[in-house]
Formats: C-alpha cells, structure tokens, sequence
C-alpha cells in the first residue's frame, strides 16, 4: 500500500503565526486600569491560550553505531491550560517542527514533527494576568515524525513513525510574555503502521527554549 507523505511548507507555519499575533493585538491594547468584566480573565484563570515558539537542540544516542551530533531545529504552536491563576494546572501543547541532526561521515538529517505534550504544571507567584508567575512542568510527549531527509535523499519511507517520552522543565510569565526550558527524552519508537506490538527503544534527548505569549 502506497503511503502519502504530507508535507507542511514553512510559509503555512508562518501565517499561522502572524495570524495568532494579531489576533492578540487587541488583548495588548487593553487599558490594563480599567475593571475587568470577568474574575477570571483578570486573574488569568479559566482555559489559558498561548503561541509558543523557539529553537529545538536534538541529539541521538548509540543508534547503529552512528555518531550524531546537535544542529538547531525549532517548534512553533499552541499551548492550551495551565491553570494561570492556580497552583495545579494541566498544560497540552500542539507543536509542528523541524528536528535535524548531524551525522559523522553522511551529513545532515532533517525530521518534520508533530510535537504533543501533556505535563503536570505547578504555578508558583502573582496570580495576575499581568503578573510575575514562575512554574514548573513535566509529563509525557508523543510526536508524530515525517519527511526524513538525508542531505537530499527522502528516506520517509524508512523513517517515518512515531516516538514517546518525557519532558521536564521550568519557566516564567510577566506582562503575557514566557520563557520557559525543557528537557526532551524519547523512550520508545514506533513505525508509521502504529503497531504497538513492534515497538523500540528509543535513545533520543533534545533541549527545548521556548518563548510565549498568553493570548487570554
């Protein structure tokens, strides 16, 4: 069965971005004096929203034998939770990439991913919307990966598939702007036909530094 790779061009991502910025242009105008209509909003609580973005460091470990080292990917999207204005939230993201590496003696091999991580978030500080807010995270990812290059060489039909693991990081939130590091470690790998029973030890690690902006 013939399977179609799809292809996410880097002129859709970028739409996509200044789309989500402008739509937060009229949050940014608000008199940040005038009263709130909703408790919630004006301290940050309810269903957050927030584009992240930032450049992804991506390394493997002992794979055939093969010595890698770390080019810079990145990872662009959407952050859904957190629980702003409490102490325990619940943090999902949704975040398209690049994820390349380089290998000694073959050169350069380049990964598009789909990046969904869902981690336990423990907010520490003011509970303003505006406010100083430190926090911690960590959790469990699953990412979708496509469009393996080697150089110029499609090699989507062999590495194509999908990976689990675990993040942990830390971060901080004033005036709507984040920034926030994660440590990526991938566990297991599974093939694009999604067998469960088939799957392989994975020893892939990344670090994340993500910049963001709360959209509500």
């Amino acid at each position: 069965m013939e399977v179609t790779v799809t292809r996410f061009p880097l002129r859709i991502v970028a739409i996509v971005f200044v789309a989500a910025m402008c739509c937060a242009a009229p949050v940014l105008a608000q008199d940040p004096a005038m009263p709130a209509q909703d408790n919630y909003s004006s301290g940050g609580r309810g269903f957050g929203v927030q584009v992240l973005g930032g450049p992804l460091f991506a390394d493997y470990e002992d794979v055939a034998g093969l010595d890698f080292s770390r080019r810079t990917g990145y990872l662009v999207g959407l952050g859904f939770g957190g629980n702003r204005g409490g102490v325990i939230g619940v943090e999902a993201d949704v975040l398209y990439g690049s994820k390349p590496v380089e290998i000694a003696g073959l050169g350069r091999f380049k990964q598009s991913v789909v990046h969904v991580p869902v981690m336990l978030k423990v907010n520490l500080g003011q509970e303003s919307a505006h406010g100083f807010r430190a926090f911690l995270l960590g959790g469990g990812y699953f990412e979708w990966q496509f469009n393996g290059k080697l150089q110029d060489v499609d090699l989507s039909e062999d590495t194509s598939g999908y990976e689990v693991g675990f993040t942990v990081g830390a971060g901080f939130e004033v005036l709507r702007l984040g920034v926030q590091a994660r440590y990526l470690r991938g566990m297991r790998g599974i093939d694009r036909s999604f067998d469960l029973s088939e799957t392989i030890e994975m020893k892939s690690n990344g670090f994340l530094l993500l910049f963001a902006f709360r959209l509500n």
